[in-house]
């Protein structure tokens, strides 16, 4: 039997988990296998993942990080093994940390979904540039195809920060158009508003 399989922690036939931690810590501290797991979300304690030996992953979903320092988290998802090749993020994880993140750990991934819960206008200046490249850098993810943000409407200058967002995602489509045409398949910023009590709209702007 395969090392992997022979395992006392692996689980060979799941292949989408969600995993919603309620304590920091809560790991066992050893590394779990998951052969086949292609999709997995996390929410709660993003520190579990460098615990995960899953080598056929391609979705990764974080969510809502409660417990790490934000100057930990970056130094704690670097440690994981798995490379997926879409990633959903919410702005628990600072600007520069994603860039290092991107840079180092998951360049070679090919959807990037941003979700702002807190108001943070994305991508900033810096990402901005790294996503883009300039006369002395080139992009960071070369194979990226889809990047989406989505904003909440409740917090903010909305509009102001729709404005913003759309601006920088136009800067990042033209510059990676002219150095990889046509290798883009959809740029969008996306936003949620309250139309009546319990009630929600979403609404969209295609840069690409």
């Amino acid at each position: 039997m395969s090392p992997i399989l022979d395992h006392p922690l692996a689980f060979p036939k799941l292949v989408s988990l969600t995993l919603s931690i309620m304590s920091p810590d809560c790991g066992t501290g050893q590394t779990v296998q998951f052969p086949v797991l292609d999709s997995l979300t996390i929410s709660g304690d993003w520190g579990i993942f460098p615990q995960i030996n899953a080598p056929k992953l391609t979705r990764l979903a974080l969510q809502q990080e409660l417990y790490s320092k934000k100057s930990r988290i970056a130094s704690k998802l670097r440690r994981a093994t798995a490379r997926p090749t879409s990633l959903s993020i919410t702005d628990d994880l600072p600007e520069l940390h994603l860039i290092d993140l991107l840079s180092r750990t998951w360049p070679t991934l090919r959807d990037l979904h941003w979700e702002s819960s807190k108001g943070i206008v994305f991508p900033g200046p810096a990402a901005t540039v790294a996503l883009a490249g300039d006369e002395e850098r080139e992009p960071l993810c070369p194979e990226l195809r889809y990047f989406t943000v989505h904003m909440d409407m409740a917090f903010g200058k909305v509009v102001d920060h729709i404005k913003q967002t759309v601006d920088r995602l136009g800067v990042v489509v033209r510059r990676r158009e002219s150095i990889y045409p046509g290798r883009l398949q959809r740029v969008y910023c996306s936003w949620t508003y309250a139309v009546d009590l319990g009630s929600a709209r979403e609404e969209w702007i295609d840069v690409l």
